[in-house]
């Protein structure tokens, strides 16, 4: 049996390309605006819980 389970990363990922080609933005943008925000995250020294939540929030930023 295959094994089904993916991470939530995995998921918000998948939606962040469909997201993308529905919006007509060039493939990969929304991962593009997520490595952008743990870049910034890194610069300001922002803790793990908050750089999830930005990398997460990045994924997602364009799914309505």
């Amino acid at each position: 049996m295959a094994d089904t389970q993916g991470t939530l990363g995995e998921l918000l990922g998948a939606l962040s390309f469909a997201s993308d080609l529905g919006m007509g933005q060039p493939l990969e943008h929304g991962l593009r605006t997520a490595y952008l925000g743990l870049t910034l995250a890194d610069r300001l020294r922002i803790g793990p819980a908050d750089r999830e939540a930005v990398f997460y929030g990045a994924l997602t930023k364009d799914t309505g």
